[in-house]
């Protein structure tokens, strides 16, 4: 505001001091030269006028860097603020899935590897987004170290995030050790599963057959054959079959069991269960009895048809003698 008013005293003071150089010079009186006091002649004058515009131009330099300067770290701060508070908003559900215990009721393999997959998602995101935490790491120190009005309160926002983010790997490494023994358990459920399966399908083929060939048995067409086959097949293959019965209802029952201790509520593998199986095994039983009874009976068959034939065979010794007589 002084520029202006003084920059038109220096040039009327210059002017004067012209004039009345010029005005001694031509005085008729031969009066010496004006010689202003020590540092007020207009060559000090001019020097100090330039001095103090240089002095000008390094101040406005210095104001214009101050005010970019500014600016600068006022976009740097709000800059900082916005992506905490994006992170922030990021974190929120993330930290909602990592602290449910949704795998804890999972219903099979499939549905665990869902959830790890989940958090294998998480992690990518988690390791995208880190970057950015640590850029607005970077800008708090800077905001700091330039004395900047809004530092405290961005450090401040900052160091929030981060302790989120340190929360999230706590909870991450949680929700993988839950993961790994729900996998494990799952795991475990999906064996037993398949092993009934296929125990109780074995069993019910092998029964079925079983049944189906005791019904169908054969014993002999004479009474010789049909007490061999006896000594032969007929008591040992009930023993083996009454043993083999009891024993792989005895194996899927114990795997019904082990079922049911594991939490399995329905097995996609087989709709048959243990109460089939012993059904099944009372076909089975109830075959074996049942051929053991026809067996007694062909039995008794052949015995009184060989009663017949001795007395057929008697009867016609009798005949042939008296004919002979």
């Amino acid at each position: 505001a002084q520029r202006a008013p003084k920059a038109a005293e220096k040039t009327a003071l210059l002017s004067l001091a012209e004039s009345i150089a010029k005005l001694m010079a031509s005085s008729s009186h031969h009066r010496p030269a004006f010689v202003p006091p020590a540092g007020l002649a207009p060559a000090d004058i001019q020097a100090a006028w330039q001095e103090l515009e240089t002095k000008e131009r390094e101040y406005m330099v210095f104001v214009a860097a101050e005010i970019q300067r500014h600016e600068r770290l006022a976009a740097l701060e709000r800059q900082l603020h916005e992506t905490a508070n994006e992170l922030e908003a990021w974190a929120v559900p993330q930290k909602t899935y990592l602290e449910s215990h949704d795998e804890d009721h999972a219903n099979g393999v499939s549905e665990v590897q869902t959830h790890i997959h989940r958090v294998q998602s998480f992690k990518d995101q988690f390791k995208s987004k880190k970057p950015k935490l640590d850029a607005i790491n970077a800008d708090a120190q800077t905001l700091e170290k330039e004395k900047q009005n809004g530092a405290e309160k961005a450090a401040e926002h900052v160091a929030k995030v981060s302790a989120a983010f340190e929360e999230l790997t706590m909870l991450e490494e949680a929700k993988n050790k839950s993961l790994e023994a729900a996998l494990a358990r799952e795991q475990k459920r999906e064996e037993l599963c398949i092993a009934f399966a296929n125990k109780i399908s074995e069993f019910s083929d092998w029964s079925v057959e079983t049944a189906e060939e005791l019904e169908a048995q054969v014993f002999g067409d004479n009474l010789e054959s049909v007490r061999a086959f006896r000594a032969a097949t007929m008591d040992e293959s009930e023993t083996q079959l009454t043993e083999k019965n009891k024993a792989d209802l005895a194996a899927i029952e114990a795997l019904a069991d082990d079922l049911v201790a594991a939490g399995v509520t329905v097995n996609v593998h087989t709709n048959l269960t243990k109460k089939d199986a012993e059904k099944m095994a009372e076909d089975v039983s109830k075959a074996i009895v049942a051929r053991h009874e026809r067996y007694e009976k062909e039995v008794a068959r052949q015995e009184a048809m060989e009663a017949k034939r001795l007395e057929y065979a008697a009867a016609a010794y009798v005949v042939s003698d008296l004919v002979e007589m």
